[in-house]
């Protein structure tokens, strides 16, 4: 479904995550400004198990190039969850 306003996918992520393997986990990291909204990941999320929803990046949508410094933490914390096995508790 393609978006009336601004010709963008809507909810792309929906339809591709809903094939994907319920085994294998997911982390969503998204913007406080993305189009991609919190809610979406609650959607996800209550749809399938191993979905990991860290507090949103004070950014809009690119949040690896508008605040790399937080996206690099981000995803180190999530690394470190993946190692020491917390990311399955």
């Amino acid at each position: 479904m393609i978006s009336d306003d601004y010709l963008w996918p809507h909810e792309p992520l929906k339809e591709y995550l809903s094939k994907l393997d319920h085994s294998v986990p997911i982390t969503l990291l998204y913007g406080e400004d993305s189009q991609f909204k919190n809610d979406g990941g609650k959607d996800i999320k209550g749809k399938r198990k191993n979905v990991y929803l860290p507090a949103a990046l004070r950014t809009g949508h690119h949040i690896q190039a508008e605040d790399h410094e937080g996206f690099n933490t981000k995803v180190n914390e999530i690394c470190d969850m993946v190692d020491d096995g917390s990311d399955r508790k």
